[in-house]
């Protein structure tokens, strides 16, 4: 049960889970790293190291 839905299956928790997933990373802002997504702080990070980034 999340939120106090009831699932059935496992492909609807994978699927509610997943679609959780996405809007955290593209949509919520951290404070803390100056209100970037965590997938923006995430491409600055390897941006900064010198790393390619490719998701």
């Amino acid at each position: 049960m999340i939120k106090g839905k009831i699932f059935h299956t496992i492909e609807e928790v994978r699927e509610v889970v997943g679609y959780f997933v996405e809007q955290y990373n593209s949509q919520w802002l951290l404070e803390k790293l100056g209100y970037p997504s965590p997938l923006e702080a995430r491409q600055e990070h390897y941006k900064l190291q010198g790393v390619a980034w490719d998701e």
